[in-house]
């Protein structure tokens, strides 16, 4: 994943480069204004590429793995997730997407709840009084959490079993229904 991401990322720098260096070679505001947009839509193939390409390889290396099925994992995943990247997907969105919200609704209503934002050019003062605010918020928080441990823990716990279940779960029932045609060795629950 690593590496396609910075390759995603270096592509994106070479054609942001490619497109500027174009754009002064020939000087037209039309053709800078057509340039910008092919370097946009190719960026955003780039990012897209790399979404399908993680999804196929990732979403079902964990059953894969449990199940020590023989080969390269990689592939196996990448075969059996042949036609089925949209349902992956959106698996994936449905899985993560609800907790990424609530994760955002805490950040977002919790951490930056009562910090002044500085203006969109602060000067050095102004940054760093935003920073020390946001230093002395994060203390509190931590000072808070430790407070009322005997509530924080337990339901950190309770969300986390909940995510991994759901989130290792998916891809696990993605698998046996993929693989129910396929001879396997019985699985003690059947």
């Amino acid at each position: 994943m690593t590496v396609g991401w910075l390759a995603a990322l270096l592509g994106g720098v070479v054609t942001g480069f490619l497109a500027s260096l174009l754009t002064k070679a020939v000087g037209s505001s039309l053709f800078s204004g057509i340039l910008g947009v092919v370097a946009v839509v190719a960026m955003i193939a780039l990012w897209c590429g790399y979404i399908y390409a993680v999804v196929r390889l990732t979403f079902l290396l964990v059953p894969i793995i449990a199940a020590e099925e023989e080969g390269f994992a990689l592939a196996r995943s990448w075969t059996l997730g042949v036609g089925n990247f949209w349902r992956m997907f959106v698996v994936l969105l449905t899985v993560v997407g609800p907790f990424l919200v609530l994760e955002m609704a805490l950040v977002f209503g919790v951490l930056f709840r009562g910090v002044p934002f500085p203006p969109s050019h602060p000067s050095a003062e102004q940054a760093a009084a935003f920073q020390a605010a946001m230093n002395a918020r994060a203390l509190e928080m931590v000072g808070t959490m430790s407070h009322y441990w005997y509530v924080a823990y337990p339901v950190s716990i309770i969300v986390l079993v909940v995510f991994y279940g759901v989130y290792i779960g998916a891809p696990c029932f993605a698998w046996r229904a993929l693989t129910d045609d396929e001879a396997s060795v019985p699985v003690a629950a059947d």
